[in-house]
């Protein structure tokens, strides 16, 4: 074989890589700092660069992911699993405040062109985040949002727990997971290119946000309504998708002049009209959700920032939809200004408790709650989730199944990073150990959940799905399987339109099927042996129904 100069300086810096991975796992083996774990690990190595802030330095990453095995051990040769990636240091308030960093990354091929690949179980992609939670010592408030977002929203980022070892220096417990953008697999939205710029083409799909950044016209527009708060702000939308600098003129104009349209009817005198006022600029489901999930949490960046929303094609429905969540590691009483530490009190009227924050939350929650058409939705939503996804049991039972699977995890992460019994902004409680800190979040998420009972806005609608008392069990086998699984439900519930949810032991979900017949199959042919869990759930996202299953 034959390389030209350039083609032996790659080949040398593979080569160079493979051996730095075994040999950084064979000094993290000997030095006791990681040798096994439950979750999988991800080495990164930088040599000698720093990683900052835009832009993206080329590293390499590897994942140790053994698969059917119980545990990782990070001496295994895993050089096979070894990727080229772009990475720069991703966050906002946090990259400031925390030692422990968090990351963007974008996988590459050898001429450096973005690479889409599926890593650890999720779809493929060459966009991806490594969050480190600092601030919240549980390490669970975002993984908890994502979720339950997942089981109510059309798509939620996926994300799953590993470690990471950065120039064989142990960097403790990362979220591995989704950024948020258009694809098939993530926010599902038509493709919109520099030549849509005319009749339908023009009308999706965009992803725009509220959060920090520039605010000039080159990043996005101001609403022309102003919000209530104290310094009566107006809001700054972004795009997001197109990006700033590939949105074509014609784009933004069609985008800013939807959003007017969306904010006039919504402030104005005949805003409740079915079929004239705000419904229909948005999907009102979608809003209901996100305006459950922020308060749920009394997130307080809740909508004013890290607040996504997308509009797809006319052809498609053309509405508005809130969207994904992201960023919630200030809640469920992780902060300590602005009321945020409460179990009392709405999210949404962040602006009362921080008059004049720079940030604000749009009018829009308030004026969408004088209509009793969406506070009856609301309050409908509310309880039938509170029977299932959103039952204090089940969000506790989701809590103590992360919890094991942190197990050791745990220890590593916070011998490197000794803040317990230590203020980290900005937290409203300071626990001695992690269970101090885990007891702290169930007992927030009790009260709370009690008092939204209490206090959640309207009259629940009677469905013809409430009225139905049915026995949703179904047989779930063979068990253990081989090739595939057969579920088959009773009869008389399968009018319900049951979903068989799969899960792997790392949390991530690798089914999610409607079931329209009696009985179903899946196929399995492609998972790897080991153990998983399902949950069979009604459409409106009561789960009645969750069991283990184990591939030979």
């Amino acid at each position: 074989m034959k390389f030209g100069a350039k083609g032996f300086l790659l080949f040398s810096l593979l080569v160079a890589w493979a051996q730095g991975l075994m040999c950084s796992a064979q000094e993290l083996s000997s030095s006791g700092i990681i040798v096994e774990s439950q979750l999988p690990i991800i080495p990164i190595k930088t040599y000698r660069q720093n990683i900052q802030d835009e832009p993206k330095i080329i590293a390499y990453m590897g994942i140790v992911d053994n698969d059917s095995a119980a545990t990782n051990i990070v001496r295994y040769n895993f050089s096979q699993h070894t990727y080229r990636i772009g990475i720069e240091i991703r966050g906002q308030s946090s990259q400031y405040f925390y030692p422990k960093k968090s990351f963007g990354l974008e996988t590459r091929d050898s001429i450096g062109e973005n690479l889409n690949i599926s890593l650890l179980g999720l779809p493929k992609e060459n966009d991806w985040i490594l969050y480190g939670p600092y601030g919240d010592k549980t390490m669970l408030r975002n993984a908890l949002i994502y979720e339950l977002a997942g089981k109510m929203m059309d798509w939620a980022p996926r994300m799953g727990f590993c470690e990471v070892v950065l120039n064989n220096v142990y960097q403790g417990v990362y979220l591995f997971g989704e950024n948020i953008k258009r694809d098939k697999n993530r926010v599902d939205i038509a493709k919109l290119v520099e030549k849509d710029t005319i009749g339908e083409d023009l009308t999706g799909g965009y992803i725009i946000k509220i959060d920090k950044g520039e605010q000039d016209a080159s990043a996005g527009w101001f609403s022309d309504i102003r919000s209530n708060g104290g310094n009566n702000a107006k809001i700054f939308f972004q795009y997001h998708y197109p990006e700033a600098h590939k949105i074509q003129i014609e784009q933004q104009a069609y985008i800013q002049n939807f959003m007017h349209s969306f904010e006039e009817s919504l402030n104005g005198s005949d805003f409740k009209h079915p079929d004239t006022g705000y419904a229909s600029f948005i999907d009102v489901g979608s809003f209901i959700d996100f305006f459950i999930l922020n308060e749920i949490s009394r997130n307080v960046d809740g909508y004013r920032l890290s607040t996504f929303m997308y509009k797809d094609k006319d052809s498609n429905g053309g509405k508005l939809h809130m969207g994904p969540i992201w960023d919630f590691n200030l809640g469920f009483g992780n902060a300590n200004y602005c009321e945020g530490q409460k179990v009392q009190g709405w999210g949404y009227r962040f602006n009362e408790y921080c008059y004049g924050d720079v940030w604000q939350v749009p009018f829009w929650w308030e004026r969408l709650l004088e209509d009793p058409a969406f506070r009856n939705k609301l309050k409908t939503r509310w309880m039938v989730l509170r029977e299932g996804a959103l039952h204090t049991d089940s969000i506790f039972q989701w809590l103590d199944i992360k919890t094991d699977e942190l197990e050791g995890a745990i220890d590593r992460n916070f011998d490197s990073w000794p803040i317990f019994s230590q203020w980290v902004w900005p937290n409203s409680y300071v626990g001695n150990s992690y269970q101090d800190e885990i007891d702290f979040l169930k007992e927030w998420i009790s009260e709370r959940m009690t008092w939204l009972d209490d206090y959640m806005p309207g009259v629940q609608i009677y469905t013809r799905v409430q009225e139905q008392v049915m026995d949703l069990s179904a047989r779930v086998y063979p068990n253990p399987f081989t090739d595939q699984v057969q579920i088959e439900i009773k009869s008389g519930a399968i009018d319900a339109l049951n979903v068989i949810r799969v899960f792997n032991v790392h949390g991530q979900q690798i089914v999610n099927h409607v079931i329209k017949d009696r009985t179903t199959s899946i196929s399995t042919s492609n998972y790897p042996a080991g153990l998983y869990f399902y949950e069979l759930s009604d459409l409106a996202g009561r789960i009645h129904e969750r069991g283990k299953l184990v591939k030979f």
